[in-house]
């Protein structure tokens, strides 16, 4: 509903003025580094992040956000997060186009 959508929005925002400038106080203060490109059934490409103290702030953010979203009554489960950079979902390419080699 319009109300819910809302919600999230509203608490969406609260969380970045609040927390998330604390976390991430400047685009430069986090700078992730890419240790390979991989893909998830072949239908999304993307890079793995190097384990280093910028991808468990990323992490952190992660979970805070997750949190805020439990708290708020808007997520009612978890899920397993693995921190990456999205490169290209195939499911936005043409059909004949969708299979990695």
């Amino acid at each position: 509903t319009d109300n819910e959508v809302f919600h999230l929005i509203e608490q969406f925002e609260e969380f970045g003025h609040s927390l998330l400038q604390k976390l991430v106080p400047s685009k430069l203060s986090t700078r992730l580094h890419i240790r390979g490109i991989d893909h998830f059934r072949q239908s999304v490409v993307f890079a793995q992040i190097e384990e280093d103290k910028n991808k468990a702030k990323l992490e952190h953010v992660f979970h805070a956000l997750h949190t805020k979203l439990q708290n708020a009554g808007i997520l009612h489960q978890s899920h397993r997060f693995e921190a990456h950079l999205t490169i290209l979902k195939l499911s936005k390419l043409p059909y004949a186009q969708k299979k990695l080699k």
